[in-house]
């Protein structure tokens, strides 16, 4: 079993750099002794590092990603500080448009490993929303949706594969905050919630709380998974005998429609659905980016993930003490920071 700093990890930082193109940009990096180019727009991994478009970040400048090759340990960490240098003197900014993406290699883990892991994000999303802006909290960001509340937690228990824990993750989308779709192309664990940067010591600690994040899920693979959706109705009479009915049709891996609930229920008209739904208390998704409206079961943390607090997790992950006094201060700065802005509305 890997440890965290064994674990290779890649790095995409999104950042604007006003007066400096892309390509400028990279001849400056490659000119500070880190081998680089820009490429345009692509997904390919490369041996090198590189600078490639992204349209979803904007500001007053050049907006660009700055992208690694897969990196190891210190020297992997020496590479990101002298590319961050660069940046910084170059004038490189971020804003609220921009994210610090982090891949960790996953290629040797077990799919029991991957699922601890989304569960683990699940239980601790409180906690990890708590180290960044509130702009990367929650489902805040369109492009780094929220685990916690977009996870089919029946569907999780039962993949047998990272596609399927992908599905189960907001229907498959990689604009979450910990994104399984990239294992069987990169054979990485993509991590998209932090808040753009181009500070070097950030994205240390950011990586190796990443790393340490699948070594203790790889660890702890064996435990049960300690989430739960909403409980299947019991009772009887025609009530009880269609809510029932009901439940299935949402906890099925596809979810399901209104027409059919319609049909399972022998009705002409389509039912109220929403309104049962809430009646009944049940936690569910509605997906509406689809034609027809499609509805499923959505994940409600328990008792452990509603108490997980900054400490325990912290100790979960067995951080050193530079770690935990770096995110113990990150924690009280952002919460400062909160007030601050709170008073001055």
């Amino acid at each position: 079993m890997l440890t965290p700093d064994q674990r290779s990890f890649g790095v995409e930082i999104e950042c604007i750099v006003p007066g400096h193109t892309p390509t400028q940009v990279a001849a400056a990096i490659a000119a500070d002794g880190i081998a680089c180019r820009f490429e345009g727009y692509n997904h390919r991994v490369s041996n090198s590092w590189k600078i490639v478009t992204d349209a979803s970040v904007h500001g007053a400048g050049h907006a660009m990603e700055v992208v690694s090759p897969p990196l190891h340990s210190n020297n992997g960490h020496e590479q990101v500080a002298k590319v961050c240098a660069t940046l910084q003197r170059l004038g490189a900014m971020v804003n609220r448009s921009c994210g610090l993406h982090v891949h960790v290699g996953a290629n040797e883990i077990s799919t029991a490993s991957m699922r601890k892991l989304a569960a683990m994000y699940m239980e601790n999303e409180n906690v990890l929303d708590s180290w960044l802006p509130t702009s990367r909290r929650a489902s805040n960001n369109t492009y780094c949706a929220s685990v916690a509340t977009n996870t089919n937690v029946q569907r999780l228990q039962i993949a047998t594969n990272a596609t399927q824990i992908a599905q189960a993750i907001n229907n498959g989308s990689r604009f979450v905050k910990l994104n399984f779709a990239s294992f069987w192309k990169y054979g990485t664990i993509e991590f998209r919630h932090h808040s753009g940067t181009v500070d070097a010591r950030k994205i240390k600690m950011w990586v190796m709380a990443c790393q340490r994040m699948v070594c203790t899920a790889d660890a702890e693979q064996a435990t049960p998974i300690t989430l739960a959706t909403t409980q299947r109705p019991q009772g009887y009479g025609k009530s009880a005998r269609r809510l029932r009915t009901i439940y299935d049709l949402l906890a099925r891996p596809e979810g399901c429609t209104r027409q059919d609930v319609a049909t399972a229920l022998g009705r002409s008209t389509m039912p109220p659905l929403n309104r049962i739904l809430a009646n009944a208390g049940f936690t569910y998704r509605e997906n509406t980016r689809r034609r027809v409206a499609r509805y499923t079961l959505e994940a409600t943390p328990t008792t452990q993930a509603n108490t997980a607090t900054n400490e325990s997790f912290m100790a979960r992950l067995q951080m050193t003490e530079e770690e935990t006094t770096f995110w113990v201060e990150r924690v009280a700065l952002l919460r400062s920071a909160q007030t601050r802005n709170q008073v001055a509305a």
